[in-house]
């Protein structure tokens, strides 16, 4: 699908939020028409970035989580919100698991959820990061 028909399924979804766990050179490099979108500011959604690098975790891991629950706020709220990194996998799934976690959800129900959903952390140093988010390895 092309960038009209992308926007056009983010409108009817009703997103109103991007949670954007790329940085700009990678989403220039895998996708220049939306680093573009981004660039102009025209978006018809907030973007939250929090740029982790592939395969790896955030920096800081406080802050992070500060960012979680931000995000979980705008989800209590009733905001409908889309997560992605590259491929949809590893960063996607440590965060999923982290937002679910700041949401109250209890660890295992969340893993089986985000797991049924093809994502979960791709590395040791992503399952560390969650179990420090939420207190239980996925």
């Amino acid at each position: 699908a092309g960038m009209a028909e992308w926007l056009a399924a983010m409108r009817e979804a009703g997103i109103g939020h991007v949670l954007c766990l790329n940085g700009a050179a990678e989403i220039a490099q895998k996708s220049p028409g939306y680093a573009a979108l981004l660039e102009s500011g025209a978006a018809p959604w907030q973007v939250h970035a929090h740029p982790v690098e592939d395969f790896s975790v955030p920096e800081d891991l406080g802050a992070f989580a500060v960012w979680l629950d931000a995000q979980a706020a705008r989800l209590r709220a009733g905001e409908t919100l889309l997560l992605h990194c590259g491929a949809g996998i590893g960063r996607t799934g440590m965060t999923a698991l982290g937002l679910l976690g700041a949401l109250g959800m209890p660890p295992a129900e969340a893993a089986a959820r985000v797991y049924a959903a093809g994502s979960h952390p791709e590395t040791e140093a992503q399952r560390d990061a969650v179990a420090a988010l939420v207190g239980a390895r996925p």
